[in-house]
């Protein structure tokens, strides 16, 4: 997982749930590239990462 600048911090149990959603265009990083993996996500985040989920399975 190369993608983002903090990829070698994503738990070795979640990196491939990770790369499915980044592949997918679910979840892209942060402005300055990061994936902030150590950190919660915000409301904000989740709205977007489920907007998008849903998108991609039709129902928006």
């Amino acid at each position: 997982m190369e993608l983002l600048n903090d990829s070698g911090e994503v738990s070795n149990w979640a990196v491939g749930a990770v790369q499915q959603m980044l592949s997918s265009g679910i979840v892209i990083g942060d402005n300055a590239g990061n994936f902030r993996p150590h950190q919660t996500a915000t409301r904000a985040e989740m709205v977007i990462m489920l907007s998008r989920l849903l998108g991609k399975l039709g129902y928006m």
